[in-house]
């Protein structure tokens, strides 16, 4: 739902491929097949059951071969793919990049985000080579070297950081491609309107059509993050798996789970001229040889090493990070009653 008559009606809950283009099938690596469904039913209902059928439009003619990308946020772990941030009335933001030394030049349309809205504030995208080092350079001076940053510990407020913080990428030089500059939300009550709980809603992500995108040119993506208790409490307590990792981990109350994902279609330019190569039946020495456009191909970010080495040496100190997280934020109070 959420589509509005002006960007097409129901057809704008699917994500579809202009004419002439496709996706390969036949000796490729395999392609993703990506939906989204939101639960807002009443806290206690029956478990949901519902299927999916899945429609695959094939021709043995000759289309400009595309590749459906996903540039991933960094993570803490593993499991969901996301990154922690204290579950209170608090503030964070996080950016990584993605350098396009995969598949050449070429051009992307067709943008996607996932993100959980009831955790979001706003979500930007930005091209530029210099867009993340002034990042980097902001987050020594003015960050302690710290991403995510809590705002809320470090004496300031999300409207001042934002503003500084989308000033130093405008300084830079760099393009805004896409932005989803507040939540999609929408608040569900009871009868008696008391017990409201938020939920996530179609993302308005306001993107240009098409984006040049150059070889080794980089994108860089900002999210900026706010807690909202009375949507985040299934997040922490949706199973037993979830209270073992987290809660107990970081204290009850502590937790809330935050991942962004920007996807596109990508066209390289020899593709978009007919260019590329005849297959040698072989998917992964086809995409050594560049003579072959994966149908699919999800990437995931790191944070920097100096911010928080241990969690990308793949060691799970969830204390260390949340002494790390905290830092400087005495009167935090993270143990909530929820």
């Amino acid at each position: 739902g959420g589509c509005k008559s002006k960007l097409g009606g129901a057809d704008c809950n699917l994500h579809q491929l202009p004419n002439g283009q496709g996706y390969r099938v036949v000796d490729s690596s395999g392609f993703n097949v990506n939906y989204e469904i939101n639960d807002v039913r009443p806290t206690g209902s029956d478990p949901l059951e519902y299927y999916v059928d899945i429609v695959i439009m094939w021709t043995e003619e000759k289309r400009i071969e595309t590749t459906f990308m996903q540039i991933g946020s960094p993570i803490f772990g593993h499991g969901w793919m996301t990154y922690m941030l204290p579950l209170d009335s608090n503030s964070n933001f996080a950016y990584w990049k993605h350098k396009n030394s995969w598949l050449g030049p070429g051009e992307i349309s067709n943008f996607i985000t996932h993100t959980h809205m009831s955790l979001t504030d706003s979500l930007y995208v930005f091209k530029g080579n210099k867009a993340f080092d002034y990042l980097e350079k902001y987050r020594h001076d003015k960050l302690k070297g710290l991403v995510p940053y809590v705002f809320d510990c470090h004496n300031t407020t999300m409207e001042i950081g934002k503003n500084d913080i989308l000033g130093v990428v405008v300084a830079s030089g760099a393009e805004l491609v896409c932005e989803a500059t507040r939540p999609s939300l929408q608040l569900f009550c009871d009868e008696e309107q008391h017990d409201c709980v938020y939920r996530d809603s179609r993302v308005e992500f306001n993107c240009k059509e098409k984006v040049r995108l150059e070889k080794d040119e980089e994108l860089v993506i900002i999210a900026f993050n706010k807690v909202r208790n009375t949507s985040t409490v299934p997040l922490t307590r949706q199973s037993p798996i979830n209270n073992l990792l987290y809660v107990s981990t970081f204290g009850e109350g502590y937790v809330a789970h935050q991942h962004s994902f920007f996807r596109f279609d990508f066209v390289s330019d020899r593709a978009n001229t007919g260019m590329m190569g005849k297959s040698s039946g072989n998917a992964d020495r086809d995409f050594a040889t560049n003579s072959y456009a994966p149908p699919a191909l999800f990437l995931y970010s790191l944070f920097p090493d100096d911010s928080y080495k241990f969690i990308n040496d793949g060691i799970s100190d969830g204390h260390k990070l949340k002494e790390n997280m905290i830092e400087g934020c005495s009167s935090f109070n993270y143990d909530v009653d929820l």
